[in-house]
């Protein structure tokens, strides 16, 4: 959500989430400890992405409700259209990986008090 209304105005990438879907990325160009590596090499970006599904018939959960996930990875562009395989992330210690999330108790407590 970009706008000030906080409407949704952008969709994810199709291999992450589906249209309408709520996202947040965190991106950060990844930075050798070699300077003369940096300007031989392609740079690599590492990103993190948070989907909040809408729901949808068929879906996994109940209409009002949603599962988070999060995806970790390295990919060679800020957008993230290549990423890196898993042998070209273990240099990084990185694993390409899927979470789903529960809400937290908070939340939960939040969304019980409303009328």
């Amino acid at each position: 959500m970009d706008s000030a209304d906080r409407k949704h105005v952008r969709d994810a990438p199709p291999w992450l989430a589906e249209p309408g879907d709520d996202f947040f990325r965190y991106r950060s160009r990844i930075y050798r400890s070699s300077a003369i590596m940096n300007m031989t090499q392609a740079p690599d970006w590492a990103a993190m992405w948070w989907v909040i599904p809408k729901w949808r018939a068929g879906k996994r959960f109940a209409p009002g409700e949603t599962i988070p996930s999060m995806q970790v990875h390295i990919a060679r562009d800020p957008d993230s259209r290549e990423v890196l395989s898993e042998d070209e992330q273990e240099p990084y210690g990185m694993k390409t990986r899927t979470t789903w999330v529960d809400q937290p108790v908070a939340l939960l407590r939040r969304a019980a008090e409303k009328p």
